[in-house]
């Protein structure tokens, strides 16, 4: 009996676990490179690709940027599914504001933003 309840209680417990994971997973993360970095508040400027770029501008601006799939502009509107960088004083957005602070900012590379964003900077 005793080992009956405590094969139950180890299942439980593995099951907590195992469903408290699914929940907090991260969401895939994108990876966008900037091809014109004296763009970078433009959409159309960034290009997806699966891995770090080698070539990257020499000049402290940005150079790719991982972000989550909610910072993408949403399908429907212009430039959907490139990230939402825009600068508009009605539309800015959380990763504009990084992107802003990572530029004017002295860091080392790569900068943290909110949300689990990486702006990532050559020198």
């Amino acid at each position: 009996m005793k080992h009956k309840f405590l094969g139950l209680a180890i299942l439980i417990l593995f099951s907590i676990a195992a469903a408290s994971h699914s929940f907090h997973m991260e969401s895939p993360r994108n990876f966008w490179s900037l091809t014109n970095s004296k763009t970078p508040y433009d959409p159309s400027a960034y290009t997806q690709f699966t891995g770090p770029p080698h070539n990257c501008p020499g000049e402290g601006k940005v150079c790719f940027i991982e972000i989550q799939a909610s910072d993408l502009i949403p399908i429907g509107q212009y430039n959907a599914g490139k990230p939402n960088v825009i600068d508009n004083p009605q539309s800015k957005t959380d990763l504009h504001d990084d992107i802003v602070t990572a530029i004017s900012i002295a860091i080392n590379d790569p900068f943290f933003g909110s949300n689990g964003r990486i702006i990532h900077e050559r020198d």
